[in-house]
């Protein structure tokens, strides 16, 4: 049986960060990533790049990082959380994912990466075949009226 703190016992701690997180960065000021526990795998983000002591926005293609750095900004001004969804280009294809900035201390932000790329390539098609199916409605309306 599981002891009944089991959220504030840290043997367990890896195991709820599994559960829960893609990829979770602990960055500076100077956005640059001081730790990190990285799970995402995409051509930017993955544990093969060398993400501890690089700017985080350098990183990222400029339009997303633009966006970014508007929300570390605000978050470290106003201690507010951003939750945002942001696009992610690469050769292969697009990446989609959701950005959540906490801030963590007076000199930290700490950031959860979830990757939502499946989610919203099917949120597309699904919007693509209702729209297709309209079109069906509206031609069968037409052939019925005349």
């Amino acid at each position: 049986m599981m002891e009944q703190r089991a959220l504030h016992n840290l043997k367990y701690l890896e195991k709820i960060l599994d559960l829960t997180s893609d990829t979770l960065f602990l960055i500076d000021q100077d956005n640059v990533c001081v730790d990190a526990i990285i799970k995402t795998d995409n051509p930017i983000i993955n544990p093969r790049t060398e993400l501890i002591g690089a700017n985080m926005l350098d990183l990222l293609p400029l339009s997303t990082a633009q966006l970014m750095e508007q929300e570390f900004n605000q978050c470290r001004q106003t201690g507010d959380t951003s939750n945002l969804n942001y696009d992610l280009p690469a050769q292969d294809q697009t990446y989609f994912f959701k950005f959540i900035i906490h801030k963590f201390d007076e000199e930290h932000l700490l950031c959860q990466y979830r990757d939502i790329t499946q989610r919203s390539n099917m949120k597309h098609r699904l919007k693509s075949a209702l729209k297709a199916q309209l079109e069906v409605g509206k031609v069968a309306q037409i052939g019925h009226w005349r």
